[in-house]
């Protein structure tokens, strides 16, 4: 009987816990991370747009305390755009936080032609960026 009892107590208890987990959670900031600044702005390689290179540049990007960024690495990406992936996220400036933190950054370089309208880069949220392509004008 005790046996019982202790195995539906652990089962109304996993029943509360997972109810309770993926709100809790997703309440979270990802990576702690709540506001980011820019002191530089993203740019697309013309060489890169010129082959056709596009696509995300994966990087991991490891945070100060103070919201500096400490390093970044990549981790995925065309090669002709991991420079410029890398020396746009040096720029940011995450808030402050308890300790460091490592966090998965994704800039998107997409190459698009005929779209005048288009800003340079569009923020879709603190961990990912889309770059557009120059506004190249080719006339004979």
């Amino acid at each position: 009987m005790q046996r019982r009892l202790a195995l539906l107590s652990l089962l109304l208890f996993l029943d509360v816990f997972a109810a309770v987990l993926p709100t809790a959670y997703a309440e979270q900031n990802p990576c702690g991370l709540s506001s980011m600044s820019e002191t530089t702005a993203p740019v697309y390689p013309v060489i890169a747009f010129a082959a056709h290179v596009q696509g995300p540049v994966v990087l991991l990007v490891t945070f100060k305390i103070t919201g500096e960024v400490e390093s970044a690495s990549v981790v995925s990406g065309p090669e002709m755009l991991r420079a410029n992936a890398i020396s746009y996220v040096r720029g940011w400036r995450a808030n402050p936080f308890t300790g460091p933190r490592t966090c998965p950054i994704v800039i998107d370089f997409h190459r698009q032609l005929g779209n005048k309208n288009l800003p340079p880069f569009v923020r879709l949220d603190l961990q990912h960026v889309i770059v557009n392509s120059p506004q190249m004008l080719i006339q004979p």
